[in-house]
């Protein structure tokens, strides 16, 4: 399993295809971040249909269509599971800046 044991972001998670990505993401072993802007409740309620199968998850109220907010969503990650794998940015406005925010994360790890 190559989710096993990793962490995965996953924007726009809680609906379409980025719900879909959460729930084969969490059957394969991952660990996941789902955003929500609106609509806890569904957020909440995936987060605990993936906890229900075995799973981790955790969810965060912020825009990913900032740089900032995709950053917040990186800590969160950290925080809640020691670091981040995989970033699967579905959410349309998330993947203008995923990139931006990779790139910060790889550089902040590596001048360590």
């Amino acid at each position: 399993m190559l989710l096993k044991d990793k962490t995965v972001i996953v924007t726009g998670g809680n609906s379409g295809i980025g719900e879909a990505i959460v729930l084969a993401a969490a059957a394969a072993g991952a660990n996941i971040v789902i955003d929500y802007v609106a609509h806890p409740e569904e957020t909440s309620s995936l987060i605990a249909r993936v906890k229900a199968a075995g799973g981790k998850a955790v969810g965060l109220e912020v825009d990913v269509s900032s740089v900032g907010g995709l950053q917040a969503l990186v800590e969160k990650a950290v925080e809640a599971f020691g670091g981040l794998d995989v970033l699967g940015s579905p959410a349309g406005p998330g993947r203008l800046n995923a990139h931006r925010v990779v790139s910060d994360l790889h550089y902040r790890q590596s001048a360590r």
